[in-house]
């Protein structure tokens, strides 16, 4: 192979990354974060980390810490998403009504947005 071919290439596939990496940010998960801005959880939550959400048809998977307290279910991207862009959300439990519980994952809706979570994060919202 030339090496000029491989400079040319090398940073096509790093554009169509960077891209990429926008397009999930800007569609699958900015939404959460602009429709329940982040509240700082409450001393006592219960925290877990590297958990795997959806959001809509996007899936994050390991890259979900997340904080449950009495008021709300805090999520906090990974490091590397929050460098892309990604913000943390708080979702009051008010907001959340669990469609289907699961013993893996269990689908709620948050608002307009349907999400699947790990059951023991959901637990506040009712419907476990």
């Amino acid at each position: 192979m030339n090496w000029w071919i491989l400079i040319a290439v090398i940073p096509a596939f790093l554009v169509l990354d960077a891209l990429v990496i926008w397009a999930i940010m800007r569609f699958g998960w900015r939404t959460l974060p602009e429709a329940f801005p982040a509240r700082e959880p409450a001393p006592d939550a219960v925290s877990r980390r590297f958990q795997s959400f959806s959001v809509g048809v996007m899936n994050f998977g390991f890259c979900i810490n997340v904080s449950v307290d009495e008021h709300h279910l805090h999520l906090e991207p990974i490091r590397p998403l929050r460098w892309c862009g990604a913000r943390r959300a708080s979702i009051p439990w008010e907001a959340i009504t669990v469609q289907k519980p699961g013993r893996l994952w269990s689908t709620a809706r948050a608002g307009p947005l349907t999400i699947k979570a790990p059951p023991w994060s959901l637990e506040l919202a009712g419907g476990q």
